[in-house]
């Protein structure tokens, strides 16, 4: 299919591509999303389940009502990608803390 002078143009002076996909709106499916940002023009997140303000956990994740915690490498890379993270997340009431030092763990074996 041949493309537009027009959209030749456009091509060459954008060095982003044209559309990215990804599929799944959950944590991995939008952190991908936002890298997918910097090199795409369009980022589409395609996600089954309805989300709004008051989502919570999603019926199709059975993972979703483990508990999760993000480690300090892991927050350092999402600052980056969205400064401003972690003090937004405290403001939300998230616990915001050194995991090794502030977690304690009953498992069955002990």
């Amino acid at each position: 299919m041949a493309k537009s002078a027009e959209s030749k143009d456009s091509l060459a002076s954008d060095p982003r591509w044209g559309r990215a996909v990804v599929v799944g709106g959950g944590y991995a499916g939008l952190v991908t999303a936002r890298v997918l940002a910097d090199h795409f023009a369009e980022v589409l997140v395609l996600e089954r389940d309805p989300v709004g303000p008051d989502t919570g956990v999603h019926p199709h994740v059975p993972q979703g009502y483990h508990a999760h915690a993000l480690l300090a490498r892991g927050g350092d890379v999402l600052e980056r990608l969205f400064p401003g993270l972690r003090s937004e997340l405290r403001e939300l009431g998230a616990p915001v803390f050194d995991y090794g030092e502030r977690i304690s763990f009953l498992l069955p074996t002990g």
